[in-house]
């Protein structure tokens, strides 16, 4: 009855603490993730799709394979898709991991008796109401760091119900359920893989054995650990983004400057979840710099003191111990083996649960040594007021996506990315002349960054001002020869502007791009050769390159062997040569293929007469 009395005031402060903003917009990744995910936007009437091709999570080539949120992603879709769909989803699984921690907690507490009273639903409240986990908990793309989470706690959970059971088939069963939950921990994220370690400290520090004197009591204690290698093994053959692992970790090696960015997310994120100033979406962090600063000196004094004092409480207070343990444990992965940016506030999600338990148990100490305990109960009380204030704020931030950068632009004013970000959501929203304002104003700082170039450029070609457009352009291109998009963008303005060989020459470049990822896929899906083709054989035909025309076809008859374009423009190609018989079996493959498109019945009619007439016939789209 304790338990559920503390399980329901858990559930009314989290929702108290999370239910401020419920509705919103889609902001940042979550378009790609889900928006224009078209697996997801499909709903769930392919769902075993999902736990057999990776490509399945995201629109864009990723290596993540993460089945469990693409379900769940696609579960929402079908249950309408809206955005308040998916952050009451996300309420309810952080519900869920803050119920599964006092749980967790809770059970722990009766077989370690030293530890304070109160610890339990004191943690599960402080992680409930963390205004650093504000960003996991209302920003839909880090569902998989709630949804590992849930399934790390689920399975320590299960692991110490196992080692309380009496019996050969209970205590089978509870293992099968402990290794289903690690298992869904590392479909979620693939920071579960720490979770065997966690484990083993768990069992260590807070679950009581029998002195071992014999090698089969040796066994009945470790026989749990043993499957865990296998484990490992299988989920290197199958998860294809556990094998960039190793290639993070020798950027280490070749530049030792980004050791100094690790050290200092180390530090940093504790500072964050303690003293919760400067949260953000982004952190102005170089992802390597000088090695020996003294931000790197004080990082490493700061993560040995953390770490001696797990050491000093591993008997005095082992909860201390296993809650530092915690916290790098899960943050490791994401610090050591980062993506695009060094420090994300959502990748510190489990591991937050540590430093919520570090701190829950040295405060109920302090609780047990000081008299003085109305100063300390008003302390506690301003300082969960405060906590709920800024989750509260910042949630509001998350609502929207243009009031998210700029919050994210207020803190950091010379930030290029969350410059660009917010420009980009100024363009959404038709703020066309604050969106160009700040771009100007990177290019000013950094004149040579690709993204501003090429945000710049789509604006002056979608306003038609094609003489701005030309010089940022062709700058961009000169920067990356194969960004598509600065090609297709180039290629416009120069059509506008009456430059044909230049358009034409953009048109080689896109076409060479689109041609080369439909081998490779560096994107996921096939890039449409057919608007680049088009342009590619007018502009040659217009300047009498006859052999550019077929080469261009040539090109896209290798992805496309039976396609109406194709045949199109080959009729064009063969008809301005004067191959008219050529031309007329072309014309004779697009009526096989379309024999009830009334536009042909045009296109016939003005073959013939162009054939009659000895000209070419006009460019008409079947």
């Amino acid at each position: 009855m304790r338990l559920l009395r503390g399980m329901v005031a858990l559930a009314v402060v989290t929702i108290a603490a999370h239910a401020w903003n419920l509705s919103g917009e889609f902001v940042f990744d979550d378009v790609v993730y889900i928006v224009m995910n078209p697996e997801v936007q499909r709903g769930l009437a392919n769902w075993t799709r999902f736990f057999t091709d990776h490509t399945t999570y995201s629109s864009v080539s990723t290596d993540h394979y993460r089945p469990l949120v693409t379900w769940l992603n696609a579960a929402n879709v079908s249950m309408g898709g809206s955005v308040t769909v998916f952050k009451l989803t996300q309420v309810m699984l952080h519900l869920l991991t803050v119920l599964g921690l006092y749980s967790l907690l809770s059970l722990c507490s009766r077989r370690l008796k030293s530890l304070p009273p109160g610890v339990p639903w004191g943690t599960a409240a402080l992680f409930a109401v963390l205004p650093f986990n504000v960003e996991a908990v209302h920003y839909l793309t880090a569902r998989s760091a709630v949804l590992c989470g849930l399934f790390v706690v689920l399975s320590l959970w299960l692991f110490v119900r196992l080692r309380l059971a009496q019996g050969v088939a209970a205590r089978g069963g509870w293992y099968l359920l402990h290794l289903l939950a690690l298992a869904a921990a590392l479909v979620s994220k693939e920071t579960a893989l720490v979770v065997p370690a966690l484990v083993v400290l768990l069992d260590l520090l807070w679950v009581p054995h029998k002195p071992v004197r014999s090698a089969r009591q040796a066994l009945n204690v470790a026989w749990p650990y043993l499957p865990f290698a296998a484990g490992l093994v299988l989920v290197w053959w199958w998860m294809p983004n556990v094998h960039v692992i190793g290639r993070h970790l020798a950027y280490f090696v070749d530049e030792p400057g980004r050791l100094a960015a690790a050290l200092f997310c180390l530090v940093e994120n504790v500072r964050l979840m303690i003293l919760p100033t400067g949260l953000t979406i982004t952190h102005d962090i170089l992802v390597s710099g000088p090695l020996w600063t003294v931000t790197t000196v004080v990082s490493l004094l700061l993560i040995a003191a953390l770490l001696g004092l797990a050491w000093w409480c591993r008997r005095r207070a082992p909860e201390v111990t296993f809650g530092l343990l915690w916290y790098f444990l899960l943050i490791a992965p994401s610090t050591f083996v980062h993506l695009n940016t060094v420090l994300m506030e959502n990748r510190g999600y489990s591991a937050s649960m540590g430093i919520c338990l570090v701190l829950v148990s040295l405060a109920a100490r302090l609780w047990q040594r000081l008299d003085r305990k109305v100063v300390m109960a008003t302390a506690l009380v301003v300082i969960c007021g405060s906590l709920l204030a800024v989750s509260a704020q910042r949630q509001l931030v998350w609502g929207s996506g243009i009031r998210l950068w700029q919050d994210t632009v207020a803190r950091q004013p010379h930030g290029v990315s969350a410059r660009i970000n917010l420009a980009v959501h100024y363009f959404r929203n038709e703020r066309m002349d604050e969106g160009e304002a700040l771009l100007l104003s990177i290019l000013d700082d950094v004149p040579d960054n690709s993204l501003a170039l090429n945000n710049l450029g789509w604006l002056y070609v979608a306003q038609q001002r094609d003489a701005e457009a030309v010089p940022i352009l062709e700058r961009l291109v000169e920067l990356d020869r194969g960004d598509p998009n600065g090609w297709r963008k180039l290629l416009q303005a120069y059509e506008r502007l009456g430059k044909p060989r230049k358009a034409l020459e953009a048109a080689r470049q896109l076409m060479r791009w689109e041609s080369r990822n439909n081998g490779t896929r560096d994107f996921r899906y096939d890039t449409p050769l057919g608007w680049s083709l088009e342009k590619r054989v007018r502009l040659a035909l217009r300047l009498g390159d006859i052999a550019d025309a077929e080469k261009a076809i040539q090109i896209y008859a290798r992805y496309y062997t039976d396609d109406a374009i194709r045949w199109w423009l080959q009729m064009m190609v063969e008809a301005a040569q004067g191959k008219w018989s050529a031309a007329e079996a072309s014309l004779e493959q697009l009526e096989r293929r379309f024999p009830a498109s009334p536009r042909l019945i045009g296109l016939r009619q003005r073959f013939e007469m162009g054939r009659d007439a000895a000209v070419k016939p006009g460019p008409v789209t079947p």
